[in-house]
């Protein structure tokens, strides 16, 4: 699932020419990684349904410095990561995870904040929620 959301979220402009790594955020400014979060949450239902939120890290290597302006272009590029995600939700615009779920909905549920910050660099990150609905 980590893989198919990973190749997904490459296809945001403001990701462009950057591979969305899985469990791994390399060390170069501008490198992305995704990974699973905290544990699914799980509510089934009476016909045999279940509905499912899950929760995932998206960490974002950025360059770090007042004076180079890069803090003002990290938070433009995490509006326009958020901005995406938000019009392919309006869309219905999923990622295809096959076999026999239906995705309910995609989105930030926490937004970018800095997590480490170094004398060049900064590691942020936010959550995305998945929400969807196995048979």
């Amino acid at each position: 699932m980590v893989i198919e959301l990973a190749e997904y979220l490459s296809q945001c402009p403001a990701l462009e020419g950057e591979r969305v790594c899985v469990n791994y955020l390399d060390g170069d400014v501008g490198a992305v990684s995704l990974t699973l979060g905290a544990q699914a949450e799980e509510k089934a239902y009476a016909d045999g349904g279940q509905l499912f939120v899950r929760r995932f890290v998206l960490a974002v290597r950025e360059g770090y410095g007042k004076a180079r302006g890069e803090m003002k272009r990290a938070a433009e590029r995490f509006a326009a990561i958020e901005e995406w995600l938000a019009a392919r939700e309006r869309l219905g615009d999923y990622p295809d995870f096959g076999g026999k779920i239906t995705v309910v909905s995609l989105g930030i549920a926490c937004g970018f904040t800095p997590e480490f910050t170094g004398s060049v660099d900064a590691r942020y990150e936010a959550e995305i929620e998945l929400v969807f609905y196995k048979d």
